[in-house]
Protein backbone atom coordinates (compact mmCIF):
# COMPACT_ATOMS: atom_id res chain seq x y z
CA UNK A 1 0.00 0.00 0.00
CA UNK A 2 1.30 3.44 -0.94
CA UNK A 3 2.24 5.71 1.97
CA UNK A 4 0.01 8.63 2.86
CA UNK A 5 2.88 11.14 2.83
CA UNK A 6 6.30 11.15 1.18
CA UNK A 7 8.75 13.32 3.15
CA UNK A 8 11.73 14.53 1.12
CA UNK A 9 14.96 15.45 2.91
CA UNK A 10 17.81 16.86 0.79
CA UNK A 11 21.17 16.75 2.54
CA UNK A 12 24.70 17.88 1.79
CA UNK A 13 27.41 17.33 4.41
CA UNK A 14 24.87 17.10 7.21
CA UNK A 15 26.69 14.73 9.55
CA UNK A 16 26.10 16.99 12.56
CA UNK A 17 22.32 17.18 12.23
CA UNK A 18 20.91 14.52 9.91
CA UNK A 19 20.46 11.75 12.47
CA UNK A 20 18.55 14.05 14.85
CA UNK A 21 16.38 15.34 12.01
CA UNK A 22 15.54 11.91 10.65
CA UNK A 23 14.78 10.58 14.12
CA UNK A 24 12.16 13.30 14.59
CA UNK A 25 10.59 12.39 11.23
CA UNK A 26 10.51 8.66 11.86
CA UNK A 27 8.88 9.34 15.24
CA UNK A 28 5.78 10.84 13.60
CA UNK A 29 2.33 9.94 14.94
CA UNK A 30 1.37 9.38 11.31
CA UNK A 31 3.12 6.08 10.64
CA UNK A 32 2.14 5.71 6.97
CA UNK A 33 5.04 7.73 5.59
CA UNK A 34 8.08 7.23 3.41
CA UNK A 35 11.20 9.27 4.08
CA UNK A 36 13.27 9.94 0.98
CA UNK A 37 16.74 11.25 1.79
CA UNK A 38 18.52 12.72 -1.23
CA UNK A 39 22.24 12.69 -0.49
CA UNK A 40 23.49 15.54 -2.69
CA UNK A 41 27.11 14.47 -3.02
CA UNK A 42 28.08 14.64 0.66
CA UNK A 43 31.79 14.27 1.39
CA UNK A 44 31.55 13.89 5.17
CA UNK A 45 30.02 11.12 7.33
CA UNK A 46 26.40 11.86 6.41
CA UNK A 47 25.77 8.40 4.93
CA UNK A 48 27.37 6.67 7.91
CA UNK A 49 25.12 8.61 10.29
CA UNK A 50 22.02 7.71 8.29
CA UNK A 51 23.03 4.04 8.21
CA UNK A 52 22.66 3.83 12.01
CA UNK A 53 18.90 4.34 11.62
CA UNK A 54 17.09 1.09 10.84
CA UNK A 55 13.62 1.74 9.46
CA UNK A 56 12.06 0.23 6.34
CA UNK A 57 10.28 3.54 5.63
CA UNK A 58 13.64 5.23 5.07
CA UNK A 59 15.10 5.42 1.54
CA UNK A 60 18.45 6.97 0.68
CA UNK A 61 19.29 8.07 -2.85
CA UNK A 62 22.78 9.42 -3.60
CA UNK A 63 23.58 11.74 -6.48
CA UNK A 64 26.29 14.16 -7.58
CA UNK A 65 26.16 17.57 -5.93
CA UNK A 66 23.80 19.85 -7.91
CA UNK A 67 22.09 21.84 -5.18
CA UNK A 68 18.95 21.66 -3.06
CA UNK A 69 16.52 22.24 -5.94
CA UNK A 70 17.91 19.35 -7.95
CA UNK A 71 17.78 17.13 -4.86
CA UNK A 72 14.16 18.04 -4.08
CA UNK A 73 13.12 17.51 -7.71
CA UNK A 74 14.59 14.01 -7.64
CA UNK A 75 12.66 13.38 -4.44
CA UNK A 76 9.40 14.49 -6.06
CA UNK A 77 9.99 12.13 -8.98
CA UNK A 78 10.76 9.23 -6.61
CA UNK A 79 7.84 9.87 -4.24
CA UNK A 80 4.92 7.42 -4.10
CA UNK A 81 2.79 8.98 -1.35
CA UNK A 82 -0.57 10.71 -1.84
CA UNK A 83 0.99 13.88 -0.42
CA UNK A 84 4.49 15.34 -0.41
CA UNK A 85 6.28 17.23 2.35
CA UNK A 86 9.79 18.63 2.74
CA UNK A 87 12.14 18.81 5.73
CA UNK A 88 15.55 20.52 5.80
CA UNK A 89 18.40 18.33 7.02
CA UNK A 90 19.30 20.60 9.97
CA UNK A 91 15.81 21.16 11.44
CA UNK A 92 13.38 19.02 13.45
CA UNK A 93 9.64 18.52 13.60
CA UNK A 94 7.01 17.79 16.24
CA UNK A 95 5.54 14.28 16.38
CA UNK A 96 2.10 15.50 15.35
CA UNK A 97 3.13 17.64 12.36
CA UNK A 98 2.29 15.33 9.48
CA UNK A 99 -0.75 13.88 11.21
CA UNK A 100 -2.16 17.42 11.53
CA UNK A 101 -1.32 18.31 7.94
CA UNK A 102 -2.59 15.05 6.46
CA UNK A 103 -5.85 14.95 8.41
CA UNK A 104 -6.64 18.55 7.47
CA UNK A 105 -5.93 17.89 3.80
CA UNK A 106 -8.10 14.77 3.64
CA UNK A 107 -10.95 16.30 5.64
CA UNK A 108 -11.09 19.53 3.64
CA UNK A 109 -10.08 18.01 0.26
CA UNK A 110 -7.52 20.72 -0.59
CA UNK A 111 -4.40 20.77 -2.73
CA UNK A 112 -2.17 22.43 -0.13
CA UNK A 113 -2.17 22.69 3.66
CA UNK A 114 -0.05 25.36 5.39
CA UNK A 115 0.99 25.21 9.04
CA UNK A 116 3.02 27.68 11.09
CA UNK A 117 6.81 27.82 11.37
CA UNK A 118 8.55 28.05 14.72
CA UNK A 119 11.74 30.04 14.20
CA UNK A 120 14.63 29.80 16.67
CA UNK A 121 15.82 33.18 17.91
CA UNK A 122 18.44 33.31 20.67
CA UNK A 123 17.43 29.92 22.02
CA UNK A 124 13.66 30.50 21.98
CA UNK A 125 11.07 29.68 19.30
CA UNK A 126 8.75 32.31 17.92
CA UNK A 127 5.95 32.26 15.37
CA UNK A 128 5.44 35.32 13.21
CA UNK A 129 1.93 36.28 12.23
CA UNK A 130 0.60 34.43 9.20
CA UNK A 131 -1.00 36.11 6.20
CA UNK A 132 -3.71 33.43 6.19
CA UNK A 133 -6.91 33.32 8.19
CA UNK A 134 -6.88 30.12 10.28
CA UNK A 135 -9.06 27.25 9.04
CA UNK A 136 -10.21 29.18 5.98
CA UNK A 137 -10.27 27.33 2.67
CA UNK A 138 -8.96 29.65 -0.03
CA UNK A 139 -10.00 29.16 -3.63
CA UNK A 140 -7.56 30.27 -6.31
CA UNK A 141 -9.53 33.51 -6.73
CA UNK A 142 -9.71 34.10 -2.94
CA UNK A 143 -5.96 33.69 -2.60
CA UNK A 144 -5.23 36.04 -5.49
CA UNK A 145 -7.59 38.73 -4.20
CA UNK A 146 -6.77 38.49 -0.49
CA UNK A 147 -3.24 37.16 -0.10
CA UNK A 148 -1.15 37.13 -3.28
CA UNK A 149 -0.14 40.82 -3.36
CA UNK A 150 0.98 40.64 0.27
CA UNK A 151 2.88 37.42 -0.41
CA UNK A 152 4.68 38.98 -3.36
CA UNK A 153 5.64 42.18 -1.54
CA UNK A 154 6.32 40.96 2.01
CA UNK A 155 8.65 38.21 3.23
CA UNK A 156 6.39 35.83 5.18
CA UNK A 157 8.05 32.52 6.01
CA UNK A 158 4.79 30.66 6.62
CA UNK A 159 3.91 31.15 2.95
CA UNK A 160 7.43 31.38 1.53
CA UNK A 161 8.88 28.14 2.88
CA UNK A 162 8.03 24.64 1.63
CA UNK A 163 8.86 22.82 4.86
CA UNK A 164 5.68 23.62 6.83
CA UNK A 165 3.26 22.29 4.21
CA UNK A 166 2.00 19.24 2.39
CA UNK A 167 1.13 19.23 -1.28
CA UNK A 168 -1.14 16.79 -3.05
CA UNK A 169 1.24 14.82 -5.25
CA UNK A 170 -1.26 14.47 -8.09
CA UNK A 171 -1.59 18.27 -8.17
CA UNK A 172 2.18 18.81 -8.45
CA UNK A 173 2.42 16.20 -11.22
CA UNK A 174 -0.59 17.57 -13.12
CA UNK A 175 1.01 21.01 -13.45
CA UNK A 176 4.61 19.75 -13.59
CA UNK A 177 5.55 21.93 -10.63
CA UNK A 178 9.22 21.54 -9.77
CA UNK A 179 11.98 23.67 -8.25
CA UNK A 180 13.90 25.99 -10.58
CA UNK A 181 17.42 24.55 -10.56
CA UNK A 182 18.91 27.77 -11.98
CA UNK A 183 18.08 29.76 -8.84
CA UNK A 184 20.66 30.17 -6.06
CA UNK A 185 18.20 31.92 -3.72
CA UNK A 186 14.49 31.69 -2.95
CA UNK A 187 13.88 28.37 -4.65
CA UNK A 188 11.05 27.86 -2.15
CA UNK A 189 9.41 31.16 -3.06
CA UNK A 190 9.29 30.49 -6.79
CA UNK A 191 8.09 26.91 -6.25
CA UNK A 192 5.29 28.15 -4.03
CA UNK A 193 4.40 30.96 -6.41
CA UNK A 194 3.74 28.32 -9.07
CA UNK A 195 1.67 26.40 -6.50
CA UNK A 196 -0.37 29.42 -5.37
CA UNK A 197 -1.21 30.52 -8.89
CA UNK A 198 -2.34 27.08 -10.06
CA UNK A 199 -3.89 25.36 -7.04
CA UNK A 200 -7.66 25.00 -6.71
CA UNK A 201 -7.84 25.16 -2.92
CA UNK A 202 -5.51 25.89 0.01
CA UNK A 203 -6.01 25.67 3.77
CA UNK A 204 -4.08 27.33 6.59
CA UNK A 205 -4.25 25.59 9.97
CA UNK A 206 -3.52 27.16 13.39
CA UNK A 207 -0.81 24.66 14.28
CA UNK A 208 2.96 25.08 14.52
CA UNK A 209 5.09 21.95 14.50
CA UNK A 210 8.11 22.69 12.35
CA UNK A 211 11.19 23.91 14.23
CA UNK A 212 13.43 26.04 12.01
CA UNK A 213 16.73 25.88 13.85
CA UNK A 214 19.54 28.43 13.93
CA UNK A 215 22.62 27.13 12.18
CA UNK A 216 25.50 29.49 11.54
CA UNK A 217 26.83 27.39 8.67
CA UNK A 218 23.60 27.57 6.66
CA UNK A 219 24.03 29.22 3.27
CA UNK A 220 21.03 31.47 3.90
CA UNK A 221 22.16 32.52 7.37
CA UNK A 222 25.90 33.04 6.84
CA UNK A 223 25.23 35.92 4.45
CA UNK A 224 28.66 37.59 4.40
CA UNK A 225 30.48 34.51 3.16
CA UNK A 226 27.90 33.41 0.60
CA UNK A 227 27.77 36.18 -2.04
CA UNK A 228 24.38 37.17 -0.73
CA UNK A 229 24.22 40.48 -2.60
CA UNK A 230 24.94 38.81 -5.95
CA UNK A 231 22.26 36.25 -5.17
CA UNK A 232 19.72 38.92 -4.23
CA UNK A 233 20.42 40.73 -7.50
CA UNK A 234 19.90 37.47 -9.38
CA UNK A 235 16.59 37.05 -7.55
CA UNK A 236 15.55 40.62 -8.44
CA UNK A 237 16.41 40.10 -12.11
CA UNK A 238 14.59 36.77 -12.32
CA UNK A 239 11.79 36.90 -14.88
CA UNK A 240 8.58 35.35 -13.59
CA UNK A 241 7.16 32.82 -16.09
CA UNK A 242 4.00 34.06 -17.77
CA UNK A 243 2.02 31.26 -16.16
CA UNK A 244 2.49 32.79 -12.70
CA UNK A 245 2.31 36.51 -13.48
CA UNK A 246 -1.46 36.51 -12.83
CA UNK A 247 -2.14 39.59 -14.93
CA UNK A 248 0.09 41.90 -12.90
CA UNK A 249 1.72 44.67 -14.90
CA UNK A 250 5.49 44.94 -15.34
CA UNK A 251 5.51 47.91 -12.94
CA UNK A 252 3.58 45.97 -10.29
CA UNK A 253 5.90 42.99 -10.51
CA UNK A 254 8.90 45.32 -10.24
CA UNK A 255 7.38 46.87 -7.11
CA UNK A 256 6.94 43.40 -5.57
CA UNK A 257 10.56 42.49 -6.31
CA UNK A 258 11.76 45.88 -5.05
CA UNK A 259 9.94 45.50 -1.76
CA UNK A 260 11.32 42.05 -1.10
CA UNK A 261 14.83 43.17 -1.99
CA UNK A 262 14.71 46.12 0.41
CA UNK A 263 13.24 43.88 3.11
CA UNK A 264 16.18 41.49 2.60
CA UNK A 265 18.70 44.34 2.68
CA UNK A 266 17.20 45.57 5.96
CA UNK A 267 17.39 42.06 7.41
CA UNK A 268 21.04 41.81 6.34
CA UNK A 269 21.93 45.20 7.83
CA UNK A 270 20.21 44.37 11.10
CA UNK A 271 21.99 40.99 11.20
CA UNK A 272 25.28 42.69 10.38
CA UNK A 273 25.14 44.43 13.74
CA UNK A 274 25.39 40.99 15.39
CA UNK A 275 28.02 39.60 13.01
CA UNK A 276 31.52 39.13 14.40
CA UNK A 277 33.65 41.30 12.14
CA UNK A 278 35.49 44.59 12.39
CA UNK A 279 33.74 47.91 11.89
CA UNK A 280 35.97 48.50 8.85
CA UNK A 281 34.82 45.25 7.24
CA UNK A 282 31.20 46.00 8.08
CA UNK A 283 31.51 49.37 6.38
CA UNK A 284 33.11 47.73 3.36
CA UNK A 285 30.19 45.30 3.17
CA UNK A 286 27.72 48.21 3.36
CA UNK A 287 29.59 49.88 0.48
CA UNK A 288 29.14 46.67 -1.53
CA UNK A 289 25.40 46.92 -0.96
CA UNK A 290 25.21 50.60 -1.80
CA UNK A 291 27.33 50.25 -4.94
CA UNK A 292 24.80 47.85 -6.46
CA UNK A 293 22.50 49.86 -8.84
CA UNK A 294 19.61 47.44 -8.34
CA UNK A 295 19.42 48.40 -4.64
CA UNK A 296 18.82 52.07 -5.45
CA UNK A 297 16.29 51.11 -8.13
CA UNK A 298 14.42 48.96 -5.63
CA UNK A 299 14.28 51.70 -2.99
CA UNK A 300 12.65 53.97 -5.57
CA UNK A 301 9.96 51.47 -6.58
CA UNK A 302 8.50 50.07 -3.37
CA UNK A 303 5.03 48.54 -3.34
CA UNK A 304 2.43 50.60 -1.45
CA UNK A 305 1.36 47.63 0.68
CA UNK A 306 4.93 46.99 1.76
CA UNK A 307 5.44 50.66 2.67
CA UNK A 308 2.30 50.67 4.83
CA UNK A 309 3.30 47.61 6.85
CA UNK A 310 7.08 48.13 6.99
CA UNK A 311 8.84 48.84 10.27
CA UNK A 312 10.44 52.15 11.19
CA UNK A 313 13.86 50.58 10.62
CA UNK A 314 12.89 49.53 7.08
CA UNK A 315 11.51 52.97 6.24
CA UNK A 316 14.63 54.69 7.54
CA UNK A 317 16.94 52.37 5.59
CA UNK A 318 14.92 52.83 2.38
CA UNK A 319 15.13 56.60 2.78
CA UNK A 320 18.90 56.49 3.37
CA UNK A 321 19.38 54.28 0.29
CA UNK A 322 17.38 56.62 -1.94
CA UNK A 323 19.50 59.55 -0.76
CA UNK A 324 22.76 57.54 -0.93
CA UNK A 325 23.41 58.39 2.70
CA UNK A 326 25.59 55.37 3.30
CA UNK A 327 27.41 57.13 6.13
CA UNK A 328 24.12 57.20 8.03
CA UNK A 329 23.59 53.48 7.41
CA UNK A 330 27.11 52.77 8.66
CA UNK A 331 26.45 54.88 11.76
CA UNK A 332 23.14 53.10 12.39
CA UNK A 333 24.74 49.66 12.12
CA UNK A 334 27.50 50.80 14.49
CA UNK A 335 24.91 51.98 17.02
CA UNK A 336 22.99 48.71 16.72
CA UNK A 337 26.24 46.80 17.30
CA UNK A 338 26.75 48.69 20.58
CA UNK A 339 23.14 48.09 21.56
CA UNK A 340 23.52 44.37 20.87
CA UNK A 341 26.54 44.26 23.15
CA UNK A 342 24.60 46.08 25.87
CA UNK A 343 21.70 43.59 25.60
CA UNK A 344 19.17 46.35 24.86
CA UNK A 345 17.77 44.87 21.64
CA UNK A 346 14.47 43.69 23.16
CA UNK A 347 13.71 47.28 24.13
CA UNK A 348 14.55 48.50 20.62
CA UNK A 349 12.24 45.91 19.06
CA UNK A 350 9.35 47.09 21.23
CA UNK A 351 9.94 50.70 20.20
CA UNK A 352 10.09 49.70 16.53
Amino acid sequence: MAPKVSIIVPVYNGEKFIKRTLASILDQCLSSIEVIVINDGSTDRTLEEIATLKDQRLRVISKVNQGVSSARNLGIKEATGAYIGFVDADDRIAKELYEELYNASVEKKVDVVVSGLLIEKNGAFIHKESLLQPNKIYSNADFKNEVLVRYLSVENLDLLSVVNKIYKRSFLLKYSILFDETLALEEDGMFNLAVYTQMDTLLGIPYQGYYYLENASSATRDFVNNDIIDRLVQKFNYDYPESIQQGFSHAEIRSFKSSRLIYSICFILFSLSKYKMSRKDKNKFIDTIMNEPVVLLAAQNLNAHYVRQSSKFERVIASFIKQDRRFMIKALVAVLTIIQKMKLMDLIRKLN
